[in-house]
C-alpha cells in the first residue's frame, strides 16, 4: 500500500508523539507532499492507536441509568453547614452542598488541600457510608505525573441518575493546560474503565452547585 502525507497550513511534530522522524518533502504540480522514509509497522500501529483514542465515541450518561434514592438522606459526617449556601468539610474548606450527584444515591465531592492539591470523597447518602473508590483521582504531594513527566489534576463528571463517571485529566504543559478524558462504570463496589483515554475533552453543562461538576475544555497531546 502506498502512503502519502499531506500538510495543509501549519504543522507541528511534538516530542510527546514522535521520537525521531525524518521528512522528505517534494512538490508536484503546485502541491507539496511529505513522506517519512522509515514508515514501518511500529510507526503505523502507533499512529493508528493515537487516531483511535481521539475519535472514540464517549459513552452517554443516559445509557447507564439507575433509579434515584427517594428515602431519607444522611449528610456525610465530615460536612457542616455554615450558612444557607455555604458548606465546609473537616479541614474547613468550602465544598458543595450534599446532594445525590452520582449513581442514584452517592455524593461525590472534591476537596481542596492546598495549592495544586485536591482529593475526592464518595458518600452513600442513604446510610452515610464512605466508599474508598476515588483515590486514583487525587492530587497531592508528590503531584501525579504523566508517563512523560508532566503533572496533572483530575476533574470528575457525574450525573445523579447514572452510574457512568467521566474523568478529565488536566495536564500542565509549557504551552498551557491540555486535557484528555476516560469513561468509568461503577458496579456498586469499584470503578471499571470502559474506554481508552481520549485525547480530547467534552464540554459538560453543570447540573449542580457541586464544584466537581464545573467542567472546562481543551485538547490534549498525550495521555496520563
Amino acid at each position: 500500500m502506498d502512503y502519502r502525507w499531506y500538510v495543509v497550513g501549519d504543522a507541528e511534530f511534538g516530542r510527546e508523539t514522535v521520537e525521531h522522524l525524518s521528512i522528505i518533502a517534494y512538490r508536484d504540480r503546485g502541491r507539496w507532499f511529505f513522506i517519512p522514509p522509515t514508515f514501518d509497522e511500529r510507526w503505523k500501529n502507533k499512529t493508528r492507536k493515537m487516531s483511535a483514542s481521539s475519535t472514540q465515541t464517549l459513552p452517554r450518561f443516559e445509557d447507564y441509568k439507575v433509579n434515584l434514592h427517594t428515602g431519607r438522606t444522611h449528610w456525610p459526617k465530615w460536612i457542616r453547614k455554615v450558612s444557607a449556601d455555604e458548606w465546609r468539610d473537616n479541614l474547613d474548606k468550602l465544598v458543595g452542598a450534599p446532594e445525590i450527584n452520582f449513581a442514584g444515591k452517592y455524593f461525590v465531592s472534591v476537596h481542596s488541600c492546598g495549592t495544586g492539591c485536591r482529593y475526592y470523597t464518595m458518600t452513600d447518602l442513604s446510610n452515610r457510608r464512605e466508599l474508598d473508590v476515588l483515590k486514583a483521582f487525587d492530587a497531592g504531594e508528590p503531584a501525579p505525573k504523566t508517563r512523560a513527566g508532566h503533572t496533572y489534576i483530575t476533574d470528575l463528571v457525574t450525573r445523579p441518575n447514572s452510574k457512568l463517571l467521566i474523568a478529565q485529566y488536566w495536564i500542565s504543559l509549557p504551552g498551557g493546560d491540555k486535557c484528555s478524558e476516560r469513561a468509568f462504570l461503577f458496579n456498586g463496589h469499584k470503578l471499571k474503565p470502559i474506554t481508552s483515554t481520549r485525547s480530547i475533552c467534552t464540554v459538560f453543562e453543570s447540573t449542580s452547585s457541586t464544584p466537581s461538576l464545573i467542567m472546562r475544555t481543551r485538547v490534549s497531546s498525550e495521555q496520563p
